[in-house]
């Protein structure tokens, strides 16, 4: 299973492909495109990279519905 930790909105939010989350504070238009890139852990299968205090080059995108 692939998933992300990342911070949005001050927040930690754990996230896998496919995943509809509500972040709190978020603004924009349904069918906006945004980029978390302050990501804490992304895990694949057994291969997990945590942050230092981030992913170095590790982004979730995301579109607000």
């Amino acid at each position: 299973m692939s998933y992300a930790i990342f911070k949005a909105a001050g927040e930690q939010v754990k996230a896998s492909e496919g995943d509809l989350l509500r972040v709190p504070k978020l603004k924009g238009e349904p069918g906006a495109k945004v980029t978390f890139d302050e990501v804490l852990l992304s895990a694949d299968g057994d291969k997990i990279k945590t942050g230092q205090p981030t992913v170095k080059g590790a982004k979730v995108s995301a579109e607000i519905v």
